[in-house]
């Protein structure tokens, strides 16, 4: 479940040890739990907002990023997809792709300073789904 990733994931130690380090730089990090229906729409209109009231963050897209593992992948593919320029960073890590059309690629690249996509070896579900769609990000 959600709590996994946080508590037996360790993301609270993890993101402490590389800011320690210099691995990372200071940063809010905020955790949503995805298993909504409308992840989307919960992220734009009651997480985006919330931080916004809350912490100290900026308002501004090229200040922020988004990022997600498996299902959470997914879902950030959503949101680059569907909201080009919302997160300016953005990291899919080990999620399938499916059919990919449709793509706006010039206002993903005009509203995206970083966008990295990883999956395993070839022992990873996830890794013919995207290598079979590296063409429409041309």
């Amino acid at each position: 479940g959600y709590k996994e990733w946080v508590e037996v994931g360790r993301a609270a130690q993890i993101m402490d040890n590389l800011t320690r380090t210099g691995g990372a730089e200071e940063m809010v990090v905020v955790m949503g739990d995805g298993n909504v229906s409308d992840f989307t729409t919960e992220l734009l209109d009651g997480i985006v907002p919330a931080s916004l009231e809350q912490f100290n963050v900026s308002d501004d897209p090229a200040q922020r990023a988004l990022a997600g593992l498996s299902m959470g992948g997914g879902q950030t593919w959503r949101v680059l997809v569907s909201n080009p320029g919302e997160f300016a960073y953005i990291g899919t890590f080990g999620m399938g792709f499916g059919a990919v059309s449709g793509i706006d690629v010039d206002a993903i690249n005009q509203g995206t300073e970083l966008f990295r996509l990883y999956v395993g070896n070839v022992h990873d579900f996830a890794q013919n789904s995207l290598i079979s769609s590296l063409d429409s990000f041309d």
